[in-house]
């Protein structure tokens, strides 16, 4: 390969790496300091944040049970909750008992979509 080939491939790279990190949230300063934060514009309105924070306070828990507490917890996962009624064990709970069971063999379609994604 020759020097002008080389040249022009690493003037490329440089204009690459530049235009890569322009909308990154972070800027290169080269040296020991590496990388310097800025902010970046969002792209929710601020209507659409407060209703997104409204909904967030009036959910405690989501569906799979897991539950925002705020401080150093953050997130608490409440596990399901059994009681005996009628001689029976039954859920207590709110949370969702209709998940799948995990099965290890795949469908046909699966089958058929991991042959085209890894094997082909």
């Amino acid at each position: 390969m020759s020097l002008s080939k080389v040249l022009v491939s690493v003037a490329l790279a440089a204009v690459a790496v530049q235009t890569a990190y322009a909308s990154s949230g972070a800027s290169f300063a080269g040296g020991e300091v590496g990388f310097i934060p800025h902010n970046t514009p969002g792209t929710m309105t601020r209507a659409q944040v407060e209703q997104e924070l409204l909904a967030s306070g009036q959910n405690k828990a989501a569906t799979d049970g897991v539950q925002f507490v705020g401080g150093e917890v953050g997130y608490f996962s409440t596990a399901h909750s059994y009681k005996f009624d009628g001689g029976k064990l039954v859920h207590a709970d709110s949370l969702q008992h209709n998940a799948p069971k995990p099965d290890w063999r795949m469908s046909a379609t699966e089958r058929r979509a991991f042959a085209e994604q890894y094997i082909n």
